[in-house]
């Protein structure tokens, strides 16, 4: 059964030795890593031979990106944002091959400050006509351009597995740093300044029956109430229903298209990847957003997209072991196969404080039929962390 470890390539570059680490993983039961080849921007405190805070910049390419593989009009990585050379990278693979370790990517597709930033035009835009420079809207043909290049471009360096986080819409909150916001907003009201009113959302609801400039004028002038004055939905619930009842049934249409837009996208991306013999698995922040049940939110319809993407890679970020099946159970519900879900876990604060606490959650999971299990993020990890997985998975 494969079990991988999410990691950062730093930890795996110059001066770390690549075999000593994938040695280290190994021994504790770990067939493999989901190696971050690019991502956004973050600081953490990670742990190995010198405890540092690391600084990842925006949107970096870990590896030279191969410019042929975008197509004309795509967004292409930046090259300030990119490493060199695949030195490290290559490194890395052929270490992994020779201990018979799978070395799989680990990529954010939309969710990208510098992409966004430097093509302004391709980033999602809220009904008070502002910019979401940190997330690129799906719908966006050079967006897509963007997500199948790099989907392309991985592929064709023998990666036999994505791990694709962020094929999604974004909402408002967790887009930049030190966000900022000194006005209270319903939940409502949170969501609809992250709904994407651009052109190409636009067209797909007007494909899909929706009178979108009626409902892009209506949304904006119940925006400008909100900022102008009183929030009036403060404790009123987010659910399609509510949404209905404010805007009429074309807000529905246009959540429909973007789920529809996203399935497309998925599916496009999965084949290109099976056209190479590796796969795709869909990494979500489903839970964060109210589970399953909410995923409607970032244009996200799990069922159909369980029938798409190869896994869809849960986050089981809990405090307890009940809530982490609980959550499991309801995606089995939605999803059906367990062979479609592969579970994350975290064995470290804040979810997992002890070694025995860990090996519950792995054997629950494994009762109910969901045996693949990746651990987050291999970088901070104590020692003992590796001592704990280890147990967890005899």
């Amino acid at each position: 059964m494969s079990h991988n470890a999410f990691a950062f390539i730093h930890t795996f570059s110059p001066p770390n030795n690549p075999a000593f680490n994938i040695n280290r993983l190994q021994d504790s039961g770990l067939t493999g890593i989901n190696l971050a080849l690019n991502y956004h921007a973050s600081r953490d405190f990670t742990l190995g031979s010198t405890p540092s805070l690391r600084y990842l910049e925006d949107g970096a390419h870990y590896y030279q990106p191969d410019l042929s593989k975008y197509s004309t009009g795509a967004i292409t990585p930046s090259p300030n944002d990119v490493f060199q050379d695949n030195s490290a990278l290559e490194k890395i693979q052929e270490v992994g091959r020779s201990a018979n370790f799978d070395i799989d990517a680990w990529a954010v597709y939309f969710h990208n400050s510098a992409a966004g930033k430097e093509n302004p035009e391709a980033a999602q835009i809220n009904g008070l006509g502002q910019k979401l420079l940190a997330s690129l809207c799906p719908s966006n043909p050079s967006a897509q351009g963007y997500a199948i290049g790099l989907t392309n471009d991985l592929i064709s360096r023998g990666i036999k597995s994505i791990a694709a986080e962020s094929v999604n819409f974004h909402g408002l909150i967790h887009g930049e740093h030190h966000e900022r916001y000194f006005i209270e907003l319903s939940e409502i009201s949170q969501y609809l300044l992250g709904f994407c009113l651009c052109l190409y959302c636009q067209s797909a609801a007007e494909a899909a029956g929706a009178d979108a400039k009626k409902l892009v004028f209506e949304i904006t002038a119940a925006l400008g109430k909100v900022i102008k004055d009183t929030d009036i939905w403060l404790g009123k619930e987010l659910s399609i229903d509510n949404l209905v009842s404010i805007f009429g049934i074309d807000i529905k249409t246009w959540i429909s298209s973007q789920e529809r837009t996203l399935i497309d996208l998925n599916t496009q991306l999965t084949n290109l990847a099976r056209s190479a013999g590796a796969t795709l698995r869909w990494v979500g922040h489903l839970p964060f957003i109210g589970g399953l049940d909410q995923s409607w939110r970032i244009g996200i319809n799990p069922t159909e997209l369980s029938q798409v993407v190869d896994v869809i890679e849960a986050l089981f970020y809990c405090p307890s072991t009940s809530e982490i099946i609980e959550l499991a159970q309801s995606y089995l519900s939605r999803i059906q196969s367990p062979k479609k879900i592969t579970g994350i876990l975290r064995p470290t604060y804040p979810d997992n404080s002890s070694q025995d606490q860990l090996a519950e959650r792995v054997k629950a999971l494994k009762n109910i039929g969901i045996s693949k299990i990746d651990f987050y993020l291999f970088d901070v990890w104590r020692e003992r962390d590796l001592d704990w997985i280890k147990h967890a998975l005899i």
